[in-house]
């Protein structure tokens, strides 16, 4: 149910009643503009300037509908037919109609106002829009309001590059919005609000709008990994926040600078997926107040309208902008035939196959580890555990894969949960990314030989025509691709971690990318490590199949080679 604008006809239920409301809005502030200039009904022009300003005062919608104005850059070509020369010109010349709200327009007003009466994670509100709805209109008038009616009122804008925030003469820039909405009200009604305001210095700056009557701020920034963690704010307000690099770093910053975080944005995983598991209550997030505003809440967009718009893009576009489906364009995934897959009860079977251990070790990125068995009757592979951490040295790693306990090191609950579990699960062959073959300076010997002399773990790595060949990403995909299909996973943590890895590991995007060569590399982040700890044993799977004797532990190999190329077998 849509609430009534108060004073106002009743508010449309359906799209359908919008264009008969519009008519009577539009009669009501002709009317309105009337009295106010002029008086009528036994009242002089400045008793009833006084009831509008209390009006205004009151209801933000009241406001925006009685008196707020828009830009449109695109005329109504319905409208212009029939019109006379002069009508016609007239109308093309005009940059600016009546701001009459949509049905949702309304609701969104009403749910802003929620927000700022309700605490805890529900304070904080997220919009997912479908494209062209003009809600960064009405989230700026609803700013507007309470820059000139409450008291205090601090709101910072962000967005994701300054030029959408404040630009001179850019009707896309929020400022703009901003000015152009106030620019537009009667100049009695902006003094009623902001005596004394000016559209200059010190009450105009550049990314600031000062109040000269109630210190009441709107600031805005550029996005950067620390915005908005400045002096405290009434509400912050990310425009188009799918589109922000580092968006989950943005919205954590902000939030001991205020108490109501508003994001408004259509849908895209572009840059990531922070806003996706913001909205959805994923990677540990208590999911925030969220409103979906879909395409066919817009009273114009109709089947028509539908129709035609689904002829003027790509699908994959269309999609991700009007139907609002994330996951568009499955080629931005790497491995998107993941997406099906879900976890069940394969868990570890005794002497059923070899165990594997496969990593990518890192010390500032994620060092990640993956445990499998396979399985000697299917070929399959069962996916059993996974651990990451960051920020240890090698041999911290060294006595969790062995599971030894070490006063060196202060192991949490995690650590001795997965020392427990590979402790049942016998000798294993471990894999790694062939750079761990390589030959540190400072100390003197690889981190695969030390693992190998101090810990009795020999990790073999892949081995190409040149020595300590490194394959490809687009190579490495190619295996790992093929392995897919053979692998399931356990419903431990881990293993859930590891599918969830694969479903979310994108390709970069080719406007982050100085070449277009590097787009079909892939986007790195929290999850690709775990990905590519896979990936390197899978470039591996055909030798291990041999070498293992598909499997019966006949033999393993060390990973270490002799001048002519061959791999040193142990028994």
């Amino acid at each position: 149910m849509i609430a009534d604008v108060p004073w106002l006809p009743p508010s449309p239920q359906t799209t359908a009643q919008w264009p008969d409301w519009e008519k009577q809005v539009l009669e009501y502030r002709l009317i309105t503009s009337v009295l106010t200039e002029i008086g009528g009904d036994g009242e002089s022009a400045e008793a009833i300037r006084a009831r509008e300003i209390s009006r205004c005062d009151l209801s933000a919608a009241y406001l925006a509908n009685v008196y707020g104005y828009i830009y449109e850059a695109r005329p109504d070509e319905e409208e212009l037919i029939g019109l006379d020369e002069d009508a016609l010109a007239a109308a093309l010349r005009s940059d600016s109609i009546a701001y009459v709200q949509y049905p949702f327009q309304i609701d969104v007003f009403d749910w802003l106002d929620e927000r700022m009466t309700t605490k805890g994670a529900h304070g904080d509100g997220i919009i997912i829009k479908a494209r062209d709805m003009g809600l960064s209109n009405s989230v700026v008038f609803w700013l507007a309001h309470k820059w000139l009616f409450r008291r205090p009122f601090q709101a910072r804008l962000l967005s994701r590059n300054e030029r959408l925030v404040d630009q001179t003469n850019d009707p896309d820039s929020l400022f703009w919005k901003l000015d152009n909405f106030l620019m537009g009200l009667p100049p009695w009604l902006l003094d009623a609000g902001a005596p004394g305001f000016q559209f200059k210095p010190p009450h105009r700056l550049m990314l600031r709008l000062s109040n000269p009557a109630n210190s009441n701020l709107i600031s805005g920034e550029s996005t950067q990994s620390d915005a908005g963690r400045g002096g405290r704010a009434s509400v912050i307000l990310y425009d188009e926040a799918a589109f922000m690099d580092d968006f989950a770093g943005i919205w954590s910053a902000g939030r001991g600078s205020t108490r109501h975080r508003i994001a408004v944005s259509t849908v895209s995983v572009k840059k990531g997926l922070d806003l996706y598991n913001i909205v959805h209550g994923d990677e540990g997030y208590e999911q925030p107040s969220v409103l979906a505003v879909p395409w066919h809440h817009h009273p114009l967009h109709d089947d028509a309208w539908f129709a035609l718009e689904r002829t003027r893009d790509a699908p994959q576009k269309f999609a991700q902008e009007v139907l609002m489906d994330w996951t568009a364009g499955a080629g931005e995934w790497v491995y998107p035939e993941t997406h099906p897959y879900q976890p069940g009860q394969f868990p570890y079977v005794p002497h059923a196959g070899e165990t594997i251990i496969t990593f990518d070790d890192g010390f500032d990125d994620e060092f990640s580890i993956v445990v499998m068995q396979y399985q000697n009757d299917s070929g399959r592979i069962r996916v059993l555990e996974s651990y990451q951490n960051k920020h240890q040295p090698i041999d911290f790693y060294g006595y969790l894969l062995r599971g030894t306990v070490s006063p060196q090191f202060q192991f949490g609950p995690r650590e001795h949960e997965f020392m427990n579990y590979i402790r049942t699960k016998g000798p294993a062959l471990y894999y790694g990314d062939a750079h761990g073959a390589q030959i540190e300076q400072i100390s003197g010997q690889s981190l695969f030989t030390h693992l190998a002399l101090k810990f009795g773990i020999p990790v073999n790595y892949y081995i190409g025509p040149d020595s300590g060949t490194r394959l490809t990403h687009t190579q490495r995909r190619l295996e790992l691709g093929k392995l897919l299909p053979q692998m399931d996973f356990n419903t431990t943590h881990g293993a859930r971690h590891v599918l969830e890895a694969l479903k979310k590991h994108r390709f970069k995007d080719p406007e982050d990318s100085q070449h277009m060569r590097d787009y079909r590399e892939p986007l790195h982040s929290k999850w690709s490590h775990t990905v590519s700890a896979l990936e390197y044993f899978a470039v591996q799977f055909e030798v291990f199949r041999k070498t293992t004797l598909y499997g019966s532990g006949g033999i393993r190999y060390s990973g270490r080679r002799i001048e002519n190329g061959r791999l040193m077998a142990t028994a």
